[in-house]
């Protein structure tokens, strides 16, 4: 190559390229630098949100063996098992996308829904909160708490960290859709952080309602924690206003189960009695249907109860053989898997299915996503078993003979007292005086006799019959109650008869006591009279004692002059404990202090004309609880609420059940931990009453800031 050539050649290229260029200089400059890019703005974000898609996911279920030292996985749609491994893990698995998660130990294991490989280990230094995922990204919320309640968000994709993000507060229960991760933080902060690299695109605050969880469900985003928000495009609005989340009605159920599990509390052990406890609801397709079906489940150990969802009403009971350890709810009813690995279905009537799917092996918990297809089952019956009578469902539940179910069973006693007819008063008698019933069970159906309108034959006949009774006796005492509290008189001979025998337990004779005394029944002296000469040397400590003095006390009420040398010859006794004495005594002073006369009637006069009926006064109450006189009535107790906001906790978020006289009837505080010291005092607050009647308000405590603080 010529040299000379090449060099003439690129020396007249560089001349060229510098003519032109010229005029580009000449006319304009160059900036310094790119401009920055446009960041997405809030309404961007949520729009892009809104617009995202999450696919489809497959039907499977994941359980923990029964001994805690095995997981598995099944399809759903052919009812195979998919694998099953040694594991011990120390949480109920979480389904995030085609991953298994799951606690073991300090650290958290990722495994393939498909075959079960483990994916990936992380070495958690925390305890498992919740868990996501689509595909083959999951996104994981831990708590770590040794420096205070700090959390930390990680993506994983195709079994590696994508990601991490810590945060020096709590973090919910994550949720992954599209190109976002939804975030609930600090229980009021929602973060929608980039699924690629974790940096937050847009951070809303809400002040009038707590969140803890966010999810996706049948391709729409919620969060929420008293209940679920749907995230629309009118969600930005309502940061600062009390916003009304979607759920069932407010109601009081055995074992007090939560709407949705605290999004900020570790999951529970596999073991733990929260998966036999638990309130199944689902969000409605629309605003006339917030809740799906109109349905809520209540699964109590081998127990099920349907409730409508719009109204504190129990629509059917169902109660089965073993305990049930993993539920699933369709629109159509729910499905449900014992401890047998037996799944079935009860439907929204309470209707049993007529096919079972038997997955093979006993459990302690089973996670499910979807439902069995119906080639996979296998028929258990010619029709399926409905749910018959409500009345017979309730006497069924009512006698189960398990002690675990106790709040249960007297559950369903307070809803079987509300019907009517001798055969249910017959019931609740029974269930009174049964020996062996648990205590809740007892309870409620000795208050609901109190309250029967008819039928109180059968509580005199069952003191009777008990007294004749030579085997163990029952609740005697609290029947007695029962029958003075209904004025019957006809019950003390058998009263006095279950006192005179050796058999009655110290705690039946205490009631029976204070039931002739209610009744005033003068018989009853006599018998009296005769077990305080018997035991009135008990010494200190005796379990008798409390009997005697209660029996001197009664014939003080009798008034029973043929007492007075017994009391007086107890007053002087100096061997007799001083409560005796002092009984006696007492007893002594209202023998000789004569009845108040009864006040003479009044003679009857003219009456006059009736005065026109007064116009009757305007309702001047609020039609509701505003935030406004939420904030009035709680303005007294500002200043200790404050006080409650120790430690970490800047603010403080307060579900309160006020019923339509201003009654509060419950309180539900956030962070649970401040629950203690919050509650008392909201309770001793006066809320007006209203034209709505009960409703479920909020109200958020903050710490105020120092003067000259920055936000």
């Amino acid at each position: 190559m010529n040299v000379g050539v090449a060099f003439r050649s690129r020396a007249a290229g560089v001349a060229a390229l510098a003519l032109w260029l010229l005029p580009a200089c000449v006319t304009r400059t160059l900036s310094p630098s790119f401009p920055e890019p446009k960041a997405p703005t809030a309404e961007e974000v949520l729009a892009a949100l809104l617009a995202s898609e999450r696919p489809g996911e497959a039907s499977v279920a994941v359980g923990v063996g029964a001994d805690g030292g095995e997981l598995l996985c099944w399809d759903l749609t052919s009812g195979q098992l998919r694998w099953r491994l040694a594991a011990a893990p120390t949480t109920a698995p979480i389904l995030a996308g085609e991953q298994v998660v799951t606690q073991e130990g300090d650290r958290i294991v990722l495994r393939s829904v498909s075959n079960g490989r483990t994916q990936l280990v992380l070495d958690a230094d925390g305890v498992l909160v919740g868990a996501d995922g689509a595909g083959p990204r999951s996104v994981i919320s831990i708590l770590h708490d040794e420096d205070g309640p700090r959390a930390s968000v990680v993506m994983v994709e195709a079994g590696r960290v994508r990601w991490r993000v810590a945060l020096n507060l709590p973090a919910g229960r994550p949720a992954l859709i599209g190109s976002y991760v939804v975030t609930p933080w600090a229980t009021h902060r929602i973060s929608i952080l980039d699924a690629a690299d974790g940096a937050e695109r847009v951070r809303w605050f809400f002040t009038g309602t707590v969140l803890g969880h966010a999810q996706v469900q049948d391709g729409r985003v919620y969060v929420g924690q008293h209940g679920w928000i749907p995230v629309t495009r009118d969600l930005l609005a309502l940061q600062a206003g009390d916003i009304r989340p979607l759920a069932p009605a407010p109601r009081q159920l055995p074992g007090h189960p939560s709407l949705l599990r605290d999004g900020y509390s570790p999951l529970p052990a596999p073991d733990s009695a929260e998966h036999r406890l638990r309130l199944h609801w689902q969000v409605g397709p629309s605003a006339e249907e917030p809740v799906l079906g109109d349905r809520a489940y209540l699964r109590f150990y081998r127990m099920v109860f349907g409730l409508r969802a719009s109204a504190d009403e129990l629509v059917w009971v169902r109660h089965f053989d073993r305990d049930l350890v993993g539920a699933s709810q369709t629109a159509h009813g729910l499905w449900i898997a014992d401890t047998e690995g037996v799944l079935q279905f009860v439907a929204h009537d309470g209707s049993l299915g007529k096919q079972q799917l038997p997955l093979g092996a006993q459990l302690s918990t089973l996670t499910m996503r979807g439902a069995p297809a119906p080639e996979a089952l296998t028929p258990q019956g010619d029709e399926s078993v409905p749910a018959g009578d409500l009345t017979a469902q309730l006497t069924a539940a009512a006698t189960l003979d398990d002690t675990r179910l106790g709040a249960a069973r007297a559950y369903a006693v307070a809803w079987l007292s509300r019907q009517s007819g001798l055969e249910i008063t017959r019931i609740l008698v029974e269930l009174c005086v049964q020996g062996n019933a648990p205590e809740p069970v007892h309870r409620s159906a000795c208050q609901a006799l109190e309250e029967r309108p008819s039928g109180h034959h059968l509580v005199v006949a069952a003191l009777k019959a008990q007294a004749r009774e030579t085997a163990s006796r029952g609740h005697v005492g609290a029947l007695a109650l029962v029958a003075s509290k209904l004025g019957l008189r006809g019950a003390v001979p058998a009263m006095l008869a279950h006192f005179d025998d050796l058999r009655t337990s110290t705690r039946d004779l205490v009631a029976i006591v204070e039931a002739l005394d209610r009744l005033a029944a003068p018989q009853a002296a006599p018998t009296l009279e005769r077990f305080v000469r018997m035991h009135h040397g008990e010494p200190n400590g005796s379990e008798v004692l409390p009997v005697v003095t209660r029996s001197i006390e009664t014939l003080g009420g009798l008034r029973a002059r043929r007492s007075k040398p017994l009391l007086t010859r107890l007053v002087e006794d100096g061997l007799s404990h001083e409560s005796v004495r002092q009984a006696a005594s007492e007893a002594l002073r209202e023998i000789s202090t004569p009845r108040p006369k009864k006040p003479a009637p009044t003679p009857a006069v003219a009456k006059a004309a009736p005065a026109p009926a007064a116009k009757p006064p305007a309702d001047t109450r609020p039609e509701r609880l505003s935030p406004g006189l939420v904030r009035a009535a709680l303005k007294p107790a500002g200043r200790s609420l404050r006080r409650c906001l120790n430690g970490e906790a800047v603010q403080a978020r307060i579900a309160m059940v006020v019923d339509g006289a201003g009654e509060v009837e419950g309180v539900f505080v956030t962070p649970s931990e401040l629950q203690s010291c919050i509650e008392p005092l909201v309770r001793a607050q006066t809320f007006p009453a209203t034209k709505l009647g009960r409703q479920r308000v909020t109200h958020v405590v903050q710490r105020l800031r120092a003067r000259g603080s920055k936000r």
